[in-house]
């Protein structure tokens, strides 16, 4: 039947007069404007209209209950523009009224748990602002998300109290909300200023006061996709004319809390109090001037504000005063305990995010000076898996795990799995290897210019002797002064043959490099989700097989021409070169 008062005058908008005419639909009543099915029990529907009524059949609509007078306090044909069943209990629901068209403000939000026999109110002085729309988490029952006229709002029990969400989300009216079933984001719909996901709220589930009075704890994490990003397409320079919106970063979001003597407050708290405090001052300023000043009223929406902090624990002033961040470590292993990433995260008080774009740690890079490199600070992606998380502070250290998960729609069996990995990891040898041995070019030609160096402070003071003496002294060190420029040259042409040094100039084919051909591989490698193929094996082949090839001739070098000019520079008595061994590929 119909669900609505059905009251006739207020169905007369073209004939009910008014100073301006409105046809857009916005002042008809008596209309559906919530509909909500049980996610738990078959044939429950809610439903919820613009002139205060409220119904539930539990018979898929074969039957209705009103419930709308169960509902206390609430001024009757208020607007119902939200409701929300149960995630758990057939019979629960939670439903919003708001009254704002009528100058009433107050936030109506209420729970029931008998199929609207009875109602409980779930508003609180927190809230500001009349309540628009509500949602429940699908594994926490006492996680709730409210949208008001004034932004959003998140319960920790189950609505007996709520806190202001100002992470990202501004003061807007927040229409409607949905966490993702699969995701777990917070989808949050405003009216008027766009949508805005909240990342992964599964930390929020194991919030407790007890979980942030700890000196470190580190959250539950929704997991990771692994996915190759490609750049979005559209115009390459379109200045102010397009917009487009921030992806969720890509990797493992890593949720911990902080709780330890002089941690800074996150910026965002900053802002906040340094807000208050003019506000404070304004106040101060705009009191009547008495023997006694009066104390201004704190207002509701804001915290008390605190002190700036001082250097955190293990962090001396004198570094606290140089403007250093203090951070926490955090160590990823994988199943067998080995060190797969190590990297810094924020610390401060309370609450802190960081991302862990699913890489390990890289392997060796040359110095790549002005030429630049390939930007990336991690190496390539892990294999899908179960990965363990400590996250360090000073003395105290939590632990957990993350999962990264295969990528959508992948055929890989772990067998591809790890020849992809074995594969990689060979790629990953050869590199290290060459790097090995053009570091050990960049400090044999230092030690080289240093015997020249003290040659010529030799030959200096050589010099001065003679002009005292009244005669020139032959230059004994001719032979091993020749010697040491032509090691360098050999040094600089093998080093051009490994990879492009950075002080080259000009435009060079550095595909000539061997280095360039390991890159080559490794790209072939990683550019897909699959086992390696014939392509990418004869790439990695040929790239070993180069590498192998080169650093035989590099090991000559040292074996020969390098252990030479050792024995000489021993035997003039200046210095000594360090032996070391050869250079070679492992796997």
């Amino acid at each position: 039947p119909d669900l609505t008062t059905n009251k006739k005058e207020w169905q007369q908008q073209a004939a009910s007069g008014g100073l301006t005419p409105d046809v857009t639909g916005a002042e008809n009543f008596t209309t559906i404007v919530a509909v909500a099915v049980s996610p738990v029990e078959r044939g429950v529907i809610w439903v919820g209209t613009d002139d205060g009524r409220v119904h539930v059949t539990r018979d898929g609509g074969t039957s209705w209950t009103s419930v709308e007078k169960a509902l206390p306090g609430v001024p009757a044909n208020t607007w119902v523009p939200h409701i929300r069943p149960s995630k758990f209990e057939g019979g629960g629901a939670f439903i919003v009224m708001e009254d704002h068209r009528r100058s009433n403000w107050t936030p109506y939000v209420f729970r029931t748990d008998d199929y609207g026999k009875s109602w409980k109110s779930l508003a609180t002085d927190e809230i500001r602002g009349w309540a628009l729309s509500i949602e429940q988490d699908a594994i926490d029952p006492d996680l709730l998300f409210l949208g008001t006229e004034m932004g959003l709002y998140a319960s920790f029990d189950g609505g007996k109290s709520w806190l202001p969400w100002r992470h990202g989300v501004p003061t807007t009216p927040v229409a409607d909300l949905v966490v993702h079933p699969r995701d777990h984001d917070l989808v949050v719909a405003t009216h008027g200023r766009s949508i805005y996901i909240v990342d992964d709220v599964a930390p929020l589930r194991g919030m407790s006061a007890e979980t942030l009075a700890k000196p470190v704890h580190l959250y539950p994490s929704s997991g990771a996709v692994l996915h190759h990003r490609m750049p979005a397409g559209g115009a390459s320079r379109p200045g102010a004319g397009e917009f487009r919106g921030e992806n969720r970063p890509f990797g493992a979001i890593l949720t911990y809390s902080l709780n330890a003597p002089g941690l800074p407050l996150p910026d965002d708290e900053k802002e906040r109090a340094r807000k208050e405090a003019e506000r404070t001052a304004s106040r101060e300023r705009a009191l009547p001037r008495t023997s006694e000043p009066a104390a201004a009223a704190p207002l509701r929406e804001d915290p008390p504000s605190r002190q700036e902090p001082g250097p955190t624990t293990g962090e001396t002033a004198d570094e606290a005063g140089k403007g250093k961040e203090p951070k926490v470590e955090i160590r990823i292993t994988d199943a067998s305990g080995k060190l797969v990433r190590k990297l810094e995260g924020p610390a401060k008080l309370g609450i802190n995010r960081m991302v862990w774009d699913l890489s390990r740690d890289p392997f060796r890079q040359p110095p790549r000076g002005e030429r630049g490199g390939w930007g990336e600070d991690g190496g390539p992606a892990v294999p899908p898996g179960t990965y363990n998380v400590t996250v360090k502070h000073g003395q105290q250290e939590a632990r957990g795990t993350v999962r990264v998960l295969p990528p959508p729609g992948s055929r890989m069996q772990e067998a591809d799995w790890q020849a992809r990995e074995a594969a990689i990891r060979r790629a990953g040898a050869a590199r290290d290897a060459l790097v090995e041995a053009i570091e050990r070019i960049a400090g044999t030609r230092k030690d080289v210019d240093a015997v020249l160096a003290r040659l010529e402070q030799q030959d200096k003071e050589r010099t001065r002797r003679g002009h005292t003496e009244g005669g020139a002294e032959a230059d004994p060190h001719k032979e091993l002064k020749q010697a040491a420029r032509q090691l360098r040259r050999k040094l600089s042409d093998m080093e051009k043959r490994l990879f492009v040094p950075p002080d080259t100039k000009g435009i060079v084919d550095e595909d000539a490099a061997v280095l360039s051909q390991v890159e080559l591989a490794e790209f072939a490698l990683t550019s897909a989700w699959s086992g390696p193929n014939p392509t990418q094996t004869a790439y990695l082949e040929q790239a070993e097989a180069t590498v192998r090839a080169v650093l035989g001739d590099f090991n000559r070098l040292f074996a020969e021409d390098v252990a030479a000019f050792r024995k000489q520079v021993q035997a003039a008595g200046i210095g000594w070169l360090p032996e070391l061994a050869p250079v070679a590929v492992g796997r």
